[in-house]
């Protein structure tokens, strides 16, 4: 399921060149940290100390659509609900199921193991993919979504049946990821954080799978990153600080 790295693979690393900047006035938020070891130390997620340690001081790319689309202020609850999610076990659960169906449709490919990205010029964010995804001597990063609403149906049955799902038909008859949805915010976060080429996005169910291939939206990208440092310095900053400094007491 996730071999060695190979000559077949081509570059696998997720510490590429992000194709946006951090405007000037934010560039104090960023961390001093290794990026890459971060990354090695974190690719078994669940059993890492580490993992819940670089997370807990970050924003990352599963709650850029959050802050994003919010309606209001955000108040402690909501900054609370950010940087201390509740496990999503059902997805978790089936995460690997999903990677071994999707490599029976493509059997050429193969999956490596990824943990936390951070990108060094905005280390105040990160994100965590489903793994590397191997296509041809081109290497980009996977997304998996299990939702739970949708275990027992298909991906039709389910644009039908499911209000608000995450996918939408076309009128050609083609079925999309919604640009308005959260998951798409997330995998553009995932891909500005990275720098790599695309992303995998694949929706499994007991009865089906969808796969959508995303690529880079650089305008997308540069309105979704002023807005993310904003918020961070206005409201994740004061909140972070603020429990640091009673840790400490």
């Amino acid at each position: 399921m996730c071999p060695v790295e190979s000559e077949g693979c081509g570059n696998t690393s997720v510490h590429r060149l992000s194709p946006v900047d951090l405007p000037q006035e934010y560039e104090f938020l960023n961390q001093s940290c290794d990026p890459k070891e971060i990354e090695r130390g974190t690719r078994d997620q669940a059993d890492s100390q580490l993992w819940m340690k670089e997370k807990r001081n970050r924003l990352t790319a599963s709650n850029f659509g959050k802050v994003l689309q919010r309606k209001s202020t955000p108040n402690e609850k909501f900054l609370s609900k950010i940087f201390r999610p509740k496990s999503l076990e059902y997805g978790k659960r089936n995460e690997e199921n999903a990677k071994a169906k999707y490599l029976k449709q493509h059997p050429s490919r193969h999956f490596h193991k990824c943990g936390l990205v951070i990108n060094e010029k905005f280390t105040f964010l990160g994100a965590r993919q489903d793994g590397k995804l191997c296509d041809d001597g081109v290497c980009g990063i996977v997304e998996i979504k299990c939702p739970f609403s949708a275990r027992n149906f298909t991906i039709c049955q389910s644009l039908d049946a499911i209000q608000n799902f995450c996918l939408e038909k076309n009128n050609d008859g083609t079925i999309q990821l919604k640009r308005s949805h959260q998951y798409y915010v997330q995998i553009q976060g995932q891909l500005m954080i990275t720098g790599c080429e695309f992303c995998e996005f694949i929706v499994f169910t007991q009865k089906d799978l969808f796969v959508e291939r995303i690529l880079p939206d650089v305008t997308f990208m540069n309105a979704m990153l002023v807005k993310l440092a904003s918020f961070f310095k206005n409201h994740a900053k004061p909140l972070l600080d603020r429990n640091s400094s009673e840790s400490m007491i």
